[in-house]
């Protein structure tokens, strides 16, 4: 019985060995890969990603894998805990193509988190929070050109009663109004921000704790209007 038992071990180790390695490659998350969900430029980009930003569950990790989105509509965002991000090169989001005058990005979800995306000619503000409790800005860029619609221009980052807010190390140029619009919000400090070519700056209106620190505003008509 000793020596039965001896005889199968190898056959028995292949088969553990297999069944391990198997085990291992099935699934779509990649190990160490941070991203819940992966986005990549198509041929209807208003569905798919906004079909994303519907479906995703709470604290997932939408990656937008590098190249250019192309919109007609704004997107909308109301789940809390989303984090948006560009996966290695930077993404960018073109809204050339918006037809209503409503922001590219309106988020109304708690706990929201977006980095290194950009965003391009957007009809409404480039970003909208609306009634958000915790939001991170990082790296943002928010631009208009010669391709922007008629109707271009608002804000690049519009933060409206919204609180524990922060934007770090954004880029806004050619906004209509000001690059960074606070109303009616607590708790908002933004640095390392620059808005150029811009109709202002950084303004804030029955805002409370808002900070501004080592940020680069100009050309700009009104650097700072509260």
């Amino acid at each position: 019985m000793v020596a039965m038992n001896r005889a199968y071990l190898p056959a028995l180790l292949s088969c553990l060995i297999l069944a391990a390695c198997g085990a291992g490659s099935g699934g779509d998350d990649l190990p160490g890969d941070p991203c819940s969900i992966h986005l990549e430029p198509g041929q209807d980009d208003q569905v798919s990603v906004q079909s994303a930003l519907l479906e995703a569950a709470s604290g997932s990790v939408i990656c937008f894998d590098p190249g250019v989105y192309r919109f007609t509509d704004g997107l909308s965002l109301s789940v809390p805990g989303i984090t948006l991000r560009s996966s290695g090169s930077r993404a960018i989001l073109d809204f050339s193509g918006q037809v209503a005058d409503a922001p590219g990005l309106d988020v109304t979800g708690d706990d929201f988190t977006v980095e290194n995306l950009e965003l391009r000619n957007t009809a409404g503000d480039a970003i909208r929070l609306l009634q958000v409790d915790s939001a991170r800005l990082r790296r943002v860029r928010a631009s208009w050109t010669a391709d922007a619609p008629p109707v271009a221009g608002a804000h690049g980052i519009a933060i409206l009663g919204s609180g524990n807010v922060l934007v770090e190390a954004c880029r806004i140029r050619g906004a209509a109004d000001a690059g960074v619009a606070i109303v009616g919000s607590a708790g908002v400090e933004v640095r390392l921000t620059s808005v150029r070519e811009s109709g202002g700056g950084i303004s804030f209106d029955e805002s409370s704790e808002v900070e501004l620190r080592q940020n680069r505003l100009d050309p700009v008509v009104v650097p700072v209007a509260h």
